[in-house]
């Protein structure tokens, strides 16, 4: 795997040399990621306490807390000053009122069954809502079936950049998203989430 860290110059590669280098995983808690970014060497770790990869340093891992928090208390520990609002990125369009719903997800643990989501989407749109369906190219069918016949909602799976769909989600009301990514774009822009 390839390592690297961000410094004055831009991206470089970890050599190992350890020469000022510092790594940063925001990955999680270890142990394997810990173990990565320390077999480059660096000259500082920043991570979240970790014994079973022998990284002493660093604050202890909560489960309890919001994952911004917890990445803002690793960042503030590392001597970084860091709060939720330096964690948003910029709206790139103005909350128009459409509400996008991103049905699929890489992982099975969080796919929520066709009709259910059907079901959420017909109720938005009886409720007066423009509802976007999002999804990759391998989610065609999904999100077809998701969106079929329902007034007022499009399916544009399959047919967005990730740019397009940043946009998209800056400017929504709301983002239903069983998958990490389209989650984690709506809590950088602020868009309400579920």
């Amino acid at each position: 795997s390839c390592a690297a860290v961000l410094h004055t110059g831009g991206l470089a590669r970890l050599d190992g040399s350890g020469r000022g280098q510092v790594a940063v995983t925001l990955h999680g808690r270890g142990p394997q990621s810990h173990r990565v970014l320390a077999a480059t060497r660096p000259a500082r770790l920043v991570a979240f306490r970790c014994r079973a990869a022998g990284h002493e340093e660093g604050p202890d891992w909560s489960f309890e807390e919001h994952e911004v928090v917890r990445w803002c208390r690793l960042v503030s520990s590392a001597g970084g000053p860091c709060g939720p609002e330096d964690l948003r990125l910029l709206r790139h369009a103005p909350v128009n009122g459409h509400v996008v719903v991103h049905p699929g997800a890489a992982s099975t643990a969080r796919r929520w069954p066709e009709h259910r989501w059907r079901d959420v989407v017909r109720a938005l749109v009886d409720n007066g809502h423009d509802v976007v369906v999002t999804g990759d190219r391998t989610e065609l069918n999904l999100c077809a079936g998701v969106a079929a016949g329902l007034p007022r909602t499009r399916n544009l799976a399959g047919r967005l950049s990730v740019s397009a769909l940043a946009d998209l989600i800056s400017g929504a009301a709301l983002v239903l998203a069983g998958d990490t990514g389209p989650a984690h774009l709506a809590t950088a822009f602020g868009s309400p989430s579920v």
